[in-house]
Parts: C-alpha cells; sequence; structure tokens
C-alpha cells in the first residue's frame, strides 16, 4: 500500500512549544492500523478560558475529542482546564456509514476562536463567531474528488485550542483499500483454520463493532454471494 495516498495539512494555528501540548490521533493505531480509520464523531468544549491567551479574544475554542472508526472504536480527548460557567459543549457524529467528514474551517490568530467541521452529507458542527481575515478552510476537495478527514493534530493549553489540523485521503481510494481489507479477511477465513474458527463463534463477533460484524458475516458468505455483494461495494 503506497502511503502517498495518506496526506496531511499542516496544524494551522499559533504553536507554543513551551507550554502547548501537542496531539496526534494516528498515533492512537498501532502498525499500519491507522490506515484504515476514519473520523466518526468530534466533540467541542467552547467558552471563557481558565487563562487568558496574550491576545483577549473573548470565548474560544477550549479543546476537542475525536472519535474513529477501526475494529473497536478509539477516541482521544485534548481539554486544557474546563472551568467558568459559560462553557457551550456541541457533538456531531456520523450515522450513515456512506458519510464522512470532509471539510474543516477554522478562525484562529494565538487560539482558534471558530470551528466548523461539515460532512460529505452536509450535517454540521459550528461553534464561534467566522470572521474572514482570519480564517483557513481545510476542505481538501474539489467538485469531483472528495477525501475522507481520518484523523485529527494540533496543540492546545489552558488557553484554548492553539492549532488543528488534519490527515486526509481520497474517498474513492480509502473505500478500495477498506474492500480489500474484506478480501483479506476472507482469505485467512478460508485458508486458517484457527482464524476461521475464531470467527465462527459468535461470541466472539459480539465483541466486534455493527461494522464490524457485518464484514465477517460477509466474509463467510458463499462463493457467488460474496462476489455480487462485493461487486456492489465497489461500485
Amino acid at each position: 500500500m503506497e502511503k502517498k495516498y495518506f496526506l496531511s495539512s499542516p496544524s494551522y494555528g499559533m504553536i507554543e512549544s513551551h507550554k502547548s501540548k501537542r496531539f496526534n490521533d494516528m498515533k492512537l493505531f498501532t502498525g499500519k492500523s491507522y490506515l484504515f480509520t476514519k473520523l466518526t464523531k468530534v466533540k467541542v468544549w467552547f467558552g471563557t478560558p481558565s487563562e487568558r491567551s496574550d491576545k483577549d479574544k473573548g470565548k474560544v475554542v477550549l479543546g476537542i475529542e475525536a472519535e474513529y472508526k477501526l475494529l473497536k472504536d478509539k477516541s482521544n480527548r485534548n481539554v486544557g482546564e474546563v472551568k467558568s460557567s459559560d462553557i457551550v459543549v456541541k457533538e456531531i457524529k456520523i450515522k450513515d456509514s456512506s458519510d464522512f467528514f470532509t471539510k474543516l474551517l477554522l478562525c484562529v490568530e494565538d487560539v482558534i476562536t471558530y470551528i466548523k467541521f461539515v460532512t460529505k452529507k452536509g450535517n454540521v458542527l459550528e461553534l464561534g463567531n467566522f470572521e474572514q481575515s482570519i480564517s483557513k478552510e481545510i476542505s481538501l476537495n474539489n467538485d469531483n474528488d472528495l477525501s475522507i478527514i481520518q484523523t485529527l493534530h494540533g496543540y492546545y493549553d489552558n488557553s484554548g485550542l492553539r492549532a488543528l489540523g488534519a490527515r486526509y485521503i481520497q474517498a474513492k481510494r480509502f473505500y478500495f483499500i477498506n474492500n480489500m481489507e474484506i478480501l483479506g479477511i476472507r482469505y485467512r477465513i478460508k485458508r486458517y483454520k484457527k482464524f476461521k474458527e475464531k470467527w465462527e463463534n459468535e461470541e466472539n463477533i459480539k465483541k466486534l463493532n455493527i461494522s464490524m460484524q457485518a464484514i465477517i458475516k460477509l466474509a463467510f458468505l458463499p462463493d457467488n454471494t460474496f462476489a455480487m455483494v462485493f461487486k456492489f461495494l465497489m461500485e
């Protein structure tokens, strides 16, 4: 698999290395498993920070929590101190497996004051006041070539979310790679007795999320039925 297809934006914003904490959610995944994940849920804290930034912007994005899809969902929270009484918390979660996050819009000087996530199907999370002069759009797309946001990275401290960026891949390539993983699972089921016996056990299947349960069951279908379903997935 060619890593060149998995791209990464910069972390847009202010990076103060002497006190800001860096995060890179790609590191949640072992080996190459990050290649098969995508962002499925975002939770954002917005309000007055416990420490004022150098340029007082009032309410800011205090932190972010992202959740990712894989064999088992993974999440990571990156938030400084949350003390004030005016905190607003919003979240957005992908509910349709064909939907995905494809655009990220920020307003940022020394701290992020506005944030907006948009999915392919037009679902939106938005907090803060948009200012064109300090805005940065991480859209990653053109009309005929959407990309999927896979993981987030950036910096934060008690003044708020200082910087944010995204790792992404073309949607059509992502789905191709993930469908190839289905073939790998089917191959192992046909080739390796212990692997097959493990996933013939319903108790093991129940430990997986719904999507992976469906993939395992798909891999056990008879050849003709499997071929028809797989062809449909690739269209």
